[in-house]
């Protein structure tokens, strides 16, 4: 019984991961970009945001990403419990006695986190190990509650120009002392040499072009032996290639809504050709496994250009 009870624990895992890659697959077949920045400038933070201000992490930002792009919503989720929380202080904050939580019938939304798990090593019966497990809890979206609209403090929006998005984004490149160099007509990283190559600035053009363009080479940049160590010297077109590719884009995306830049510029160039060479891949055995290594790769990179730590505690209830 114990057998079974685990095997359909695995296959549901299964079906939850697929569920998710699935749903971001659509996204990539519809030609448009905005699987990769569905954000706007709607005030707070771009990246999904839990109401107890804890930012989601890894695949979560794609998968919560693509639900609020869908139905339209912003980017604040909570549990049941905590909208039920925030509900009762708007209302006692108001005087009312009216329910503020959850609305009647909506759809849950699940989260996914990993929570490490002591096994026996089959290898050797003496000695056990760790294994991540594959965990979730359910949210709802601020707009599937009673609540008001949120209203953001000057301080609290996100709203930057162009120019001092850039500003920041080359900032970044100081604070890591990363060999920046200019001439040429494409942009890339060479690991042999450790540096990043930019055309001249003015041969962009837009602010917002260029910030994009030096976010997504900095995410390459995080995958040097010295640093997170990703397989990067592959031949140009190979599945590793395009891996390493949608590891940047995915990263650079983080780094990009952190920093403000804008959601109607693409990244890199020839992107269509790597969407179509992601899709296949994703469409294979071990597509699904594929699409949440990359989103935990951009995390880490990500993680390191910004200068952030994770708590662990992902889980909210």
């Amino acid at each position: 019984m114990a057998k079974t009870g685990r095997a359909e624990a695995a296959l549901k895992r299964d079906q939850m991961r697929n569920m998710v890659v699935e749903t971001i697959i659509k996204q990539m077949e519809s030609g448009s970009t905005d699987w990769l920045r569905p954000w706007t400038k709607s005030g707070g933070s771009e990246l999904p945001v839990s109401n107890v201000g804890r930012s989601y992490r890894g695949i979560n930002v794609w998968w919560l990403w693509a639900n609020a792009s869908q139905n339209g919503w912003g980017n604040e989720w909570g549990t049941f419990a905590s909208w039920k929380k925030a509900g009762e202080a708007h209302a006692n904050s108001i005087g009312s006695d009216e329910y503020f939580g959850v609305q009647k019938g909506m759809k849950s939304t699940p989260v996914f986190f990993y929570k490490m798990l002591k096994i026996k090593d089959k290898d050797n019966e003496d000695e056990e190990k760790m294994i991540p497990l594959l965990k979730w809890f359910y949210v709802f979206n601020r707009a599937q509650t009673n609540l008001p609209d949120k209203v953001y403090a000057d301080d609290e929006t996100h709203e930057v120009s162009e120019e001092a998005a850039e500003l920041e984004a080359l900032a970044l490149y100081d604070k890591h002392n990363v060999d920046l160099r200019y001439g040429g007509g494409r942009a890339f990283y060479r690991v042999s040499t450790d540096h990043i190559q930019m055309p001249n600035r003015e041969h962009f053009r837009d602010s917002t072009g260029f910030t994009a363009t030096l976010l997504h080479e900095l995410t390459h940049w995080t995958g040097h032996p010295s640093r997170l160590n990703r397989k990067l010297e592959n031949s140009f077109g190979g599945n590793e290639y395009a891996f390493e590719e949608l590891i940047a884009e995915m990263g650079a995306a983080m780094v990009c809504a952190e920093v403000g830049v804008d959601n109607d510029h693409l990244m890199i160039d020839n992107h269509a050709a790597y969407v179509t060479s992601w899709l296949k891949g994703l469409k294979t055995d071990g597509g699904a496994q594929a699409l949440w290594r990359a989103a935990a790769h951009a995390q880490k990179a990500a993680d390191w250009i910004l200068g952030t730590g994770y708590d662990g505690k992902e889980d909210e209830e």
